[in-house]
């Protein structure tokens, strides 16, 4: 329970191709944050579920989550997107 099948090698490819995009096409310089998809500046929360993950545990998801709290936050509770 809780294994993809295949090939090993071609899942670890793909997490990279995938981290690769991500990083590459929903990280906006203005908010210093990944966004809720390629071409806005919209925050969406969800993306702290990959937080928990282990996506990125380097400076860009920290900054992620401190954009999250102070646009999304509300006390304890966060919003799911802005706008």
């Amino acid at each position: 329970a809780g294994h993809i099948l295949g090939a090993t090698d071609r899942w670890r490819n793909e997490s990279s191709r995938i981290r690769r995009w991500i990083a590459d096409n929903c990280w906006c310089e203005a908010k210093q944050s990944y966004v809720w998809y390629p071409g806005t500046e919209d925050l969406d929360a969800s993306v702290l579920l990959h937080a928990i993950g282990g996506f990125d545990r380097g400076h860009r998801m920290s900054s992620t989550i401190d954009a999250v709290r102070s646009e999304l936050g509300a006390g304890p509770l966060v919003y799911r997107y802005s706008g």
